[in-house]
């Protein structure tokens, strides 16, 4: 019988009076450690969704939304919703998975990852992975070709190489996780490849001047880790060294990361802001006449900086003229111009900008340059919730989950269709292309607000499953699983993540068939088993 909260509290309460020195103290140490275990992915995930609506809320920025308090109860109700799933799926799912061979797919995965590196260099920057040394001190450059070059596919050959990537995603995906779950295990060729896939991913960053490819493989860290831990943790083998180099790691990780999205923030976003905010539009500067706007040095470290950036940053409506055309640059504005320059470009350029951008036009309470980006990024998302939550629902029939299935389905179901989607009902005041509406309203595209709850209270079903599996049972494809549901979680203030892309949804759709496969797989083994006897 598993001893209780109660008996565990007063067992700890016992322990703390002898110090952790005895041997039943340590043994009782262990046993709580294994309770909060069990519920560890949870409080993360409660923890991060709060705080991001934390931010929202009051934050640095002022974000102006309607009906503010419904948004507070649906997303209440939400985290209700995923606590409950999460109990249910922890208490009460006894289903079993087999384990998978995982060195197939570290070795398919990461030959792939070096592979692909060449022709996604080429057919999207037209460069080479090498131009990526040259690339890393000016990121603003990058950042602006990629976004000029984005819609021209001058080889002709970017479908057949989606398709590739594609069908490759899901052996990429896990190479990451795999070698940590595995490190012990892996061998020299095998740290090899290890070093190809990191190489890949960092050239893809400095080549699009971007931080996605390493805030992915910081989710990945974050994710997987702690189910290294506790495996070792339940099976009573981690030494407190090795506990404390886990801890240090992800401390490192994150404050290396929050640096890097500092430094490269700061260096893209205020060098490139006209060209990201008129390419929607079509009107790009020309060649070169970005840098008209933008020149100035970017050093924005807190809410007084971030004025003066402001007023500095009215040059952007000065950049492309009405009818598309470069025009020289303009004298900085004098002190109250930037109350004027949000509200004459509210309409040209900011409606069109990247979700970084969308910090330029509001008001900063106070924070420093880190604290007022980030909270753009986390909490400019409840924003678009607030304002779709105002509009009526006209399903979309399962495939307004995702910005592609509903891109394409206006090929076969017509415009129409493609406007029964919240996103695109309010496109008017809040454009999903070029800003974030949360995974929550790409999922009320299809069973409205009212069924979001439910599908977070599956998704605890899920997460605790996944969890409980990876960590007690050792199973790569549960832990691999759970890793993807943590990158949901992770861009659930943005959007929909893993339906974004093709690349994306091949990797969920595989690893779920996969999962339920070695479900099956090991009822009938037992089954068979079973007859025998």
């Amino acid at each position: 019988m598993r001893p209780t909260w109660r008996r565990l509290l007063f067992e700890l309460y016992e322990c703390f009076k002898c110090g952790f020195a005895c041997r039943g103290g340590r043994d009782m140490l262990l046993r709580l450690l294994n309770q909060l275990a069990r519920f560890a992915p949870l409080l993360l995930v409660v923890s991060y969704i709060s705080l991001s609506y934390g931010l929202f809320l009051f934050g640095p920025i002022r974000w102006d939304a309607p009906n503010i308090s419904y948004v507070t109860i649906f997303m209440s109700v939400c985290l209700i919703m995923l606590v409950l799933g999460y109990s249910v799926g922890m208490r009460s799912i006894s289903i079993s998975t087999r384990q998978i061979p995982w060195r197939p797919f570290f070795w398919v995965g990461a030959i792939a990852s070096g592979v692909l590196l060449f022709p996604s260099a080429w057919i999207y920057m037209n460069k080479n992975p090498w131009d990526a040394l040259h690339l890393a001190q000016c990121q603003n450059v990058a950042y602006m070709e990629m976004i000029n070059g984005i819609g021209n596919d001058s080889t002709g050959y970017r479908y057949i190489y989606v398709l590739a990537r594609a069908f490759l995603a899901p052996f990429t995906f896990s190479v990451l996780p795999l070698c940590i779950l595995h490190w012990d295990e892996m061998r020299w060729k095998e740290y090899a490849l290890l070093a190809v896939y990191l190489l890949s991913a960092l050239c893809m960053s400095l080549l699009r001047g971007t931080d996605k490819e390493i805030a992915d493989i910081v989710i990945m860290l974050l994710a997987t880790l702690p189910i290294v831990t506790f495996r070792a943790l339940i099976s009573r083998d981690l030494p407190f060294s090795r506990l404390l180099g886990l801890l240090s790691t992800i401390a490192v990780v994150i404050f290396a990361g929050a640096y890097m999205f500092m430094e490269r923030k700061d260096a893209r976003l205020f060098r490139s802001i006209p060209a990201v905010a008129e390419f929607n539009k079509g009107h790009i500067c020309s060649a070169g006449d970005w840098r008209c706007a933008c020149d100035a040095e970017s050093s924005l470290k807190d809410a007084s900086s971030l004025a003066a950036k402001l007023q500095q940053e009215t040059c952007t409506t000065d950049c492309v003229g009405s009818a598309g055309q470069p025009v020289p640059n303009s004298a900085p504005p004098d002190v109250g111009a930037a109350d004027k320059a949000d509200k004459a470009t509210s309409d040209v350029a900011v409606s069109n900008q990247t979700v970084a951008d969308q910090v330029l036009r509001t008001e900063a309470k106070h924070g420093n340059f880190l604290a007022v980006m980030a909270t753009g990024y986390l909490s400019q998302g409840y924003l678009g919730l607030s304002i779709a939550m105002t509009e009526d629902f006209s399903s979309t029939f399962g495939i307004g989950h995702s910005p592609l299935l509903l891109h394409f389905s206006k090929r076969v179901l017509g415009d129409d269709f493609e406007k029964r989607a919240y996103t695109n009902k309010i496109a008017d005041r809040w454009d999903a292309k070029a800003k974030w509406s949360t995974a929550m309203t790409w999922w009320a595209n299809d069973v409205s607000f009212y069924g979001v709850p439910f599908i977070f209270a599956a998704l605890g079903l899920l997460t605790a499953f996944c969890w409980r599996e990876a960590t007690e049972q050792h199973r790569d494809a549960s832990a691999i699983v759970l890793v993807l549901c943590m990158f949901l979680f992770f861009y659930l203030p943005a959007n929909n993540q893993l339906f974004m892309t093709a690349d994306s949804g091949v990797t969920v759709l595989f690893w779920i068939v996969l999962l339920g496969w070695t479900v099956i797989s090991h009822r009938t083994n037992d089954s068979a088993r079973h007859v025998q006897k």
